[in-house]
């Protein structure tokens, strides 16, 4: 689950770039790898701190605010540490914001789906 949380943070972060600027534009593919890289380096520890992975067997909408809570206090910590390091030069508050939202609808859809899915497998056994 950890590798598929990888995967929906950059994907919520190629989706932030595609509606901000249509695609990542040429001169910001290296602030998106940065960025993803620091996304996720600062987004897995706030899940595993507030016991989103430890509940992989117990998935349902309850997950959502310790989901919310990881990605917030994980885009705050990047955006911080970007706006010290970089002064936050080639790289978009909107997308940002944008990677955030989606990072907490596209978790908390594949662990809901995840759920539902369980539930129906065990009822038609």
């Amino acid at each position: 689950m950890v590798f598929a949380d990888a995967g929906l943070i950059v994907l919520a972060e190629f989706l932030g770039y595609l509606l901000r600027f249509d695609g990542v534009p040429h001169q910001y593919v290296s602030s998106f790898l940065w960025a993803a890289v620091f996304l996720i380096a600062s987004g897995s520890p706030f899940w595993h701190l507030f016991g989103v992975s430890s509940r992989l067997d117990d998935r349902a909408l309850r997950d959502i605010y310790p989901i919310l809570k990881g990605s917030v206090f994980g885009s705050m910590l990047v955006v911080t540490a970007l706006t010290y390091l970089t002064a936050f030069k080639d790289f978009s508050r909107a997308v940002f914001a944008t990677e955030m939202v989606l990072t907490v609808c596209l978790m908390g859809f594949v662990r809901t789906v995840t759920r539902f899915s369980m539930t129906c497998c065990q009822a038609d056994q």
